[in-house]
């Protein structure tokens, strides 16, 4: 496999609290097999092309914290091979809102961050035997508490709900999920601590996962499982 990949990443501060990170990433991998595992001359060719700019801004307000990041990515991966080809482009846009307020309370200073993750993809897919195309919405709600119980525990609450809608010719689908999680940490002497969580999680497969080579029919269904550990 020959290798090309080009990595570029600036930073820049505007007037204080506000900041703002600016990045674009291009990567174009190609392989002919000329290789002799696979016999004389090529086999097939494949590409990726992809491309990102993230734009992100952070605000102090006194003990809190605001911040939002508003994303692009955009990858096209073309393949040839013996009686098969395929074009696949996959566009990413998100916008993701967070804030973390800190309080005190029974004499102690806690915080939750609470926050919005918005995604919309789409994707347009080609080969040889047709055409698809397809449309994933996502929207979730999620927070996180860090409360200190006392000097030595610290009590750790977190949730997620989530929506996520797709639409990839011929299939649709719906799904609504959610996401708990109670962990306790407890430090003991020595540099010692105790640790216990419960809680469940669930996975949703992106157009990434869904077209790697060619796209699933039907769908992939989410992955939910419930969690503990110690």
């Amino acid at each position: 496999f020959n290798k090309l990949k080009v990595d570029k990443a600036v930073a820049f501060d505007l007037s204080p609290p506000l900041r703002e990170l600016h990045r674009f990433a291009s990567t174009v991998d190609k392989s002919a097999a000329a290789r002799p595992e696979f016999g004389a001359g090529p086999v097939g060719n494949s590409s990726r092309d992809d491309a990102g700019l993230t734009l992100g801004g952070t605000w102090n307000a006194g003990r809190h914290e605001l911040a939002a990041d508003l994303g692009y990515r955009s990858k096209r991966s073309p393949a040839s091979f013996p009686g098969f080809e395929i074009d696949t482009s996959v566009e990413r846009g998100s916008f993701l809102p967070r804030g973390k307020f800190r309080f005190d309370a029974l004499g102690r200073a806690h915080d939750v961050t609470l926050g919005v993750d918005v995604e919309n993809w789409d994707l347009d897919s080609r080969n040889t035997f047709g055409r698809r195309t397809g449309v994933q919405q996502n929207r979730a709600l999620y927070g996180l508490g860090n409360l200190w119980l006392a000097d030595r525990t610290r009590l750790v609450l977190g949730g997620r709900v989530q929506s996520s809608d797709v639409s990839l010719t011929p299939d649709r689908a719906s799904h609504r999920l959610s996401a708990v999680e109670a962990a306790l940490r407890q430090r003991l002497a020595g540099g010692w601590s105790a640790y216990g969580k419960l809680g469940s999680s669930f996975r949703l497969a992106n157009f990434d996962e869904i077209c790697f080579a060619a796209c699933a029919s039907p769908l992939l269904k989410p992955q939910t499982a419930p969690g503990a550990g110690a």
